[in-house]
C-alpha cells in the first residue's frame, strides 16, 4: 500500500494546526446562494482554494463568494491564525 504524501503547500497534521480566517461584513450583501447582513461573520479554513480569497481581501480587489462577486470593501478581516480561544470567541463558540 502506497502512503499518501502530505500537501507541501499547506501541511496539516491535526485540526489544531489549521489556519482560520474570520471575516465580518461591513455592508448588507445579497449573493446568489445566501445573503449576509451587516455585522455577520463568516469563518473559513485557509487552504489552497481559499488563499486567493484572502489575498483579494488584503489587496482590496473583488473575490468570488457564495456564487457571486463580492468586493473587499464589503468585508473586514477580523482574525487570521490558528483556532485558539480568541478564534472561538470571535466565532461565537464560547
Amino acid at each position: 500500500m502506497k502512503r499518501r504524501k502530505r500537501d507541501p503547500f499547506f501541511p496539516v497534521f491535526n485540526r489544531f494546526d489549521l489556519e482560520y480566517v474570520v471575516i465580518e461584513f461591513t455592508h448588507d450583501v445579497v449573493l446568489p446562494r445566501f445573503a449576509m447582513a451587516r455585522g455577520e461573520r463568516y469563518v473559513f479554513v485557509l487552504g489552497r482554494a481559499t488563499y486567493p480569497l484572502l489575498q483579494a481581501i488584503c489587496t482590496g480587489g473583488s473575490f468570488e463568494f457564495a456564487g457571486g462577486e463580492c468586493d473587499a470593501d464589503d468585508v473586514e478581516i477580523v482574525h487570521v491564525g490558528r483556532g485558539d480561544i480568541d478564534w472561538s470567541w470571535l466565532c461565537g463558540h464560547v
